[in-house]
């Protein structure tokens, strides 16, 4: 767990405390968090008492930063300044932030040619003079983005998934590093169970004390 150095350090605590036990704390939250302690701990260490400028200062628009991006960058420090002032614990007012912008990205739908082609890529990986960390790595894009696109699982839900969360008898992921703390559980189709259960038997020759 991150040490909170700055000003942060007697408040930090709790309020992670309280936002885990509301199920509002993620990965994202914290990165943000601990970014925030390390402004304040280097441009104002010799401070005590959170002030409006520090938190207009942090929470202001950057250059080349999307409005959208600002939100996401921002959300946790604003939820942190709503949580001191329930509590009595601060004056300081919630920075203007800009309005959310409409996405208009476009996905990319693959055709039928694209797909075979990557996964045949991935299949064809070179591994470097037979390096075991070559091997691994080609063994993983082999399996990962299969199971992506077979299950719809989130880049991060098929990275963080481990292996006692993975259930090759019946075909069931427990997705638990999830958006937000929604966990549920995923049905995975034999075809994608007979890959993965060859690429379990292989990781545990490669990698048998592995966690993920």
């Amino acid at each position: 767990m991150h040490e909170y150095k700055s000003l942060l350090a007697g408040t930090a605590p709790a309020f992670i405390d309280f936002m885990n036990a509301s199920q509002h704390w993620n990965e994202n939250y914290e990165k943000r968090f601990i970014a925030f302690d390390n402004y304040l701990f280097n441009m104002h260490r010799n401070e005590s008492v959170l002030t409006q400028d520090m938190v207009d200062a942090w929470c202001s628009v950057r250059p080349e930063e999307s409005a959208n991006a600002n939100i996401a960058r921002t959300s946790v420090v604003i939820a942190f300044m709503r949580y001191l002032q329930r509590r009595g614990l601060t004056n300081v007012k919630e920075p203007d932030r800009p309005k959310p912008q409409k996405c208009t990205h476009i996905p990319h739908a693959f055709t039928t040619e694209e797909l075979t082609r990557f996964f045949y890529a991935c299949d064809h990986i070179i591994v470097q003079n037979n390096r075991k960390a070559s091997l691994v790595k080609k063994l993983i894009l082999c399996v990962i983005f299969r199971l992506m696109y077979c299950t719809g699982l989130r880049p991060k839900e098929a990275r963080m998934l481990k292996k006692n969360e993975v259930d090759l008898e019946h075909g069931v992921l427990n997705i638990v590093e999830t958006k937000g703390h929604d966990q549920h559980y995923v049905a995975v189709h034999e075809s994608m169970v007979i890959i993965m259960r060859e690429y379990e038997r292989r990781m545990e020759e490669l990698v048998p004390e592995r966690v993920y």
